[in-house]
């Protein structure tokens, strides 16, 4: 029975010591200056992914990574993309990852990718929607997947290496809490900011005493001209006011002025 336990030990000890700790930083390579928020994915032999996020000082932190061959990437607005194969053994290893800015040419302008596009104000992380570039007609969801730090995949939105559980409009909860729902029926041109953070839960909310049940929250940040409006599900006969016979569907955002009644 003791050889049997002691076994159980070894073995426990040998899985707890196979995990490593992955750092690193981002650096601009030309000005040395930090990158925040880019997005660093760790994908995997079979094709696994982990995301994370830099912090204000360009560093990220990947725990628990079993020893093996992967591929770092790490991907910033206006950089070009940075990816190298590493190998991770039986030591924690740290990371430089200087990125190359990249010069996109639109209609004949050269814009490059030095604008602000995401600042740290508190606990959030604020990113200004006029700095990424989207098609006419392009859905929050398409604006959100051109943000660093913000991963749109399989119908699920990761934020700073973390599932995003909740989406807010100016502060306010619609579409029954329903993540795919708000992003895929917003337009993106009536955005003006993206703001992540964690929520504390209900009940720390009520109590006003942290339970450590924090929610990692999108806030969606409407134009000045949209904030007077109100969100909500239009059916039947609008006839009077669009002059269609029928609108079967429509989640729609009503400017006040609209309306002069």
């Amino acid at each position: 029975m003791r050889q049997i336990v002691l076994s159980s030990l070894v073995v426990c000890c040998i899985s707890a010591s196979g995990a490593n700790v992955l750092t690193g930083v981002v650096r601009a390579r030309t000005t040395k200056e930090p990158l925040p928020a880019a997005t660093i994915t760790l994908v995997s032999p079979t094709n696994k992914k982990f995301h994370v996020v830099t912090d204000n000082a360009g560093r990220f932190k990947l725990d628990a990574v079993n020893p093996g061959k992967y591929t770092l990437q790490s991907t910033y607005v206006g950089y070009e993309t940075w990816s190298q194969e590493i190998s991770v053994d039986s030591k924690n290893q740290n990371v430089v990852i200087k990125m190359k800015e990249s010069s996109v040419i639109f209609d004949e302008v050269v814009v490059n990718g030095r604008a602000t596009r995401a600042e740290q104000k508190g606990d959030s992380l604020i990113y200004n929607a006029e700095a990424f570039k989207v098609l006419q007609g392009s859905t929050a969801e398409d604006l959100l997947s051109k943000m660093p730090g913000i991963v749109v995949e399989g119908g699920e939105v990761q934020a700073q290496g973390e599932s995003v559980k909740k989406i807010l409009v100016d502060g306010q909860e619609f579409f029954e809490g329903d993540i795919n729902l708000a992003l895929r029926n917003l337009p993106s041109d009536i955005i003006a900011n993206i703001e992540v953070f964690d929520k504390k839960s209900e009940q720390a909310e009520f109590t006003g005493f942290d339970d450590g049940e924090d929610i990692k929250t999108i806030n969606i940040v409407t134009k000045s001209g949209f904030k007077e409006g109100t969100f909500g599900e239009l059916y039947g006969d609008m006839e009077r006011i669009t002059g269609i016979k029928q609108v079967e569907t429509s989640i729609i955002l009503i400017k006040s002025t609209d309306f002069p009644y």
